[in-house]
């Protein structure tokens, strides 16, 4: 009865453990998500393709994306609202 009550015990702190890996990577994922699509609509911002966080994959060009998506001005868009021009 006792080892009954000890492998069971170990069963739920293993399940336990399990769970909470999998919400860590749960977390960890939508993060992922979040910061990729940021990335993509800091991206499109700059009138640039979508395609070139792939930039962000290659060493030592990633720092240079990096500077450019962080310091770059905004692009301007024939399609924003202007002020009154007069």
């Amino acid at each position: 009865m006792l080892y009954f009550s000890r492998s069971l015990n170990n069963w739920e702190s293993r399940s336990l453990e399990v769970i909470i890996k999998g919400l860590e990577l749960a977390v960890v994922a939508w993060c992922i998500f979040i910061m990729i699509n940021l990335i993509i609509r800091r991206l499109q911002d700059l009138e640039r393709s979508a395609w070139e966080i792939l930039y962000l994959l290659i060493p030592i060009f990633n720092i240079f994306s990096i500077f450019e998506l962080l310091f770059v001005e905004r692009a301007t868009s024939p399609n924003e609202v202007k002020q009154n021009p007069s």
